[in-house]
């Protein structure tokens, strides 16, 4: 099921539009991930690593990755089209 709500909003577009109303407020996006592993889970599928390799290729075709630390940064030079990538565990 998660897996078809994710397709269905990529397919009309939903993530372009989103895309472009972060960028329009300035916002900047923190990815999460859980997990990459290539071996299967029965409750929360993980990432393969081909996907998340896929994923990490595709946005850096938009962003320039940056630390969170920095990011949360006070000192921060505020730079235009940055991401955070962080895991949860």
């Amino acid at each position: 099921m998660r897996n078809f709500i994710f397709n269905f909003l990529y397919f009309i577009g939903a993530t372009h539009l989103l895309f472009f109303i972060n960028k329009l407020n300035r916002k900047v996006p923190i990815v999460l991930f859980h997990r990459v592993s290539p071996e299967p889970d029965p409750c929360w599928p993980p990432l393969t690593p081909i996907q998340f390799e896929e994923t990490i290729r595709l946005l850096s075709k938009h962003y320039e990755f940056c630390p969170l630390d920095e990011l949360l940064s006070p000192k921060s030079n505020n730079k235009k089209n940055i991401c955070s990538l962080v895991f949860d565990d």
